[in-house]
């Protein structure tokens, strides 16, 4: 019997019967994703393990020992990807479990193959991916699993750059023509929604950020001050939110611990101690474009998990209906409502974080 990744978001899925090959880790919070890799691994003799976050990882490794091979997207909740990889590492050497890892974004692919050694990544694939596609490069790491093989990473073409081109200047001409970006003051109704947002995620700052061609504005904001509130936004390049603008896909961008993420440790934001996490779920205009984010920052490291970033993802569609009403009345519209756990960091979000710090 196969047991549904749907039936259980927090802790580990195992698929039955046992292969003799061993299990797959998969570490993705999207449960669509991590089904069609479940599904491939089978078909080659694997068990699948699907895993939301580090602390579901880390109880797989105790109940079924290490993993043949790892399949981690960079952004995760609790802790991120590289922590995940980390904390593998800490277990075992990388030429006895090999990783694959997954990213929408190019700055964390970037990341992941400058640290491809220390980590035993042997394939960085870019998000989103067709079946066909998966099923290559998975079949290359199986026939490797015992070994570190030569790293598999997508050569970005001039038709790629051409293509993102293209899609930057059509995204800029839907948010000119939206005339969202401007001087009044933000909505009223865009404010106490991110007030209940961010007591909902118990983080000390909301926003909603658009990114325009060299600044991100905030079109609403929570929990601003200093010069983040008198200017009303950032430069683009300083910005963690054009991260998710220029992704290949909607996904959000997951950054728990900034500090320990091999992105982010030096911006200034966070060596400051103003971002210790980000979070940032997409913006869609109705024409399919990414034009900003609804994202929480904290000082402190974020501990939500995977149905947290799925209420938030929820919370951001609700907004985007409210940015661009196509006949729906705004009295339809209605916040998620989540409840938030109260969490304390466990033993095993410590030791985490340890190996993450020894990376």
């Amino acid at each position: 019997m196969t047991t549904s990744a749907h039936d259980d978001l927090d802790g580990p899925t195992n698929h039955r019967p046992r292969r003799t090959r061993g299990y797959v880790l998969i570490a993705e919070h999207n449960s669509r994703l991590a089904e069609a890799v479940a599904s491939l691994v089978l078909t080659h003799g694997f068990d699948p393990v699907i895993v939301r976050d580090v602390e579901a990882a880390i109880v797989a490794f105790a109940e079924h020992g290490l993993p043949a091979v790892a399949v981690i997207n960079l952004s995760l909740p609790i802790v991120d990807g590289f922590a995940v990889l980390a904390a593998l590492r800490y277990q075992a050497p990388a030429t006895r479990v090999p990783a694959v890892v997954m990213s929408s974004m190019r700055p964390l692919r970037d990341e992941a193959l400058e640290h491809r050694e220390r980590y035993g990544i042997v394939a960085v694939l870019t998000l989103p991916l067709s079946i066909e596609h998966l099923a290559h490069a998975l079949e290359e790491v199986f026939r490797e699993h015992r070994r570190v093989a030569p790293v598999a990473v997508e050569r970005y073409t001039a038709t790629d750059r051409a293509n993102d081109r293209a899609r930057e200047a059509a995204r800029l001409a839907e948010l000119e023509h939206s005339e969202l970006v401007d001087d009044l003051p933000p909505p009223t109704l865009l404010q106490h929604l991110l007030a209940g947002i961010a007591q909902q995620f118990g983080v000390s700052i909301a926003l909603i950020s658009l990114v325009t061609r060299d600044r991100q504005y905030f079109k609403a904001h929570y929990g601003l001050s200093g010069d983040l509130l008198e200017e009303r936004g950032t430069s683009r390049a300083s910005s963690f939110c054009r991260h998710v603008v220029e992704a290949d896909h909607h996904e959000p961008l997951i950054v728990p611990n900034a500090l320990e993420n091999p992105l982010f440790a030096d911006h200034p934001l966070v060596t400051s101690g103003m971002i210790g996490s980000y979070i940032g779920v997409p913006l869609v205009s109705p024409r399919g474009h990414v034009v900003g984010t609804l994202c929480l920052v904290d000082p402190g490291p974020w501990l939500g998990s995977a149905p947290l970033v799925d209420a938030l993802v929820a919370h951001a569609r609700a907004i985007s209906m409210l940015l661009w009403p196509v006949n729906k009345p705004i009295a339809a519209i209605r916040l998620v409502r989540v409840r938030i756990p109260t969490r304390q960091p466990t033993r095993i979000t410590e030791m985490s974080a340890r190996s993450a710090h020894h990376r």
